[in-house]
């Protein structure tokens, strides 16, 4: 269990680092991490409102690629090898989200209505994060000589 909430503290620290990152002129610095946190937090009411048909904006892109950064750099941290995050999202919302190391792709999660990614918890949010870390790694560690490469 130790070793579990370790992880998540690890994934939460280079999450933290990138959803500052997005602000510009480090604006969110002084933010809590828990008010940067709540920018990948929404409710099931706030997501509803949302809509089910609408354009990313920029904003909703950086949260994506923040995310899927720090995944792939505590990927890199367990690793000790290169990974590479990739997004390729259509203008609808649609898309895919792939993190590869070396030659081998170790995480492929197919994206839909990428205007409403987020988590209701901040429990959700690790507990998601921290699964599929593990299920990357578990592939990355299954095929060591392609992920070398």
């Amino acid at each position: 269990m130790q070793e579990q909430e370790a992880a998540s503290l690890e994934f939460q620290k280079y999450l933290l680092v990138q959803l500052r990152a997005l602000g510009g002129f480090r604006v969110r610095d002084n933010w809590s991490d828990k008010q940067v946190l709540n920018m990948l937090i929404l409710s099931k009411e706030e997501r509803k409102a949302l809509g089910v048909v609408a354009d990313p904006d920029e904003a909703c892109l950086n949260r994506l690629k923040a995310y899927y950064n720090a995944v792939a750099q505590c990927l890199e941290k367990e690793l000790g090898l290169f990974a590479t995050p990739l997004l390729h999202i259509s203008s609808e919302g649609f898309g895919k989200a792939l993190v590869t190391v070396g030659r081998l792709v170790v995480i492929n999660k197919t994206l839909r209505d990428v205007h409403r990614f987020s988590f209701r918890t901040e429990a959700q949010l690790l507990t998601q994060s921290n699964s599929l870390i593990n299920e990357a790694l578990t592939v990355a560690r299954s095929f060591p000589d392609a992920a070398r490469v």
